[in-house]
């Protein structure tokens, strides 16, 4: 796993608790889990 992957989920994770799920942060954060899952 990439360091930089797990911090853009936590990013996108406080992102979506704070501001509410926006289409985009659902789409990287979907993007995001795919690309650790990958590796």
């Amino acid at each position: 796993m990439k360091f930089s992957s797990l911090l853009n989920i936590v990013a996108i994770t406080l992102a979506i608790h704070s501001e509410g799920v926006s289409p985009e942060c659902l789409v990287a954060f979907v993007a995001a889990l795919l690309e650790v899952a990958e590796q």
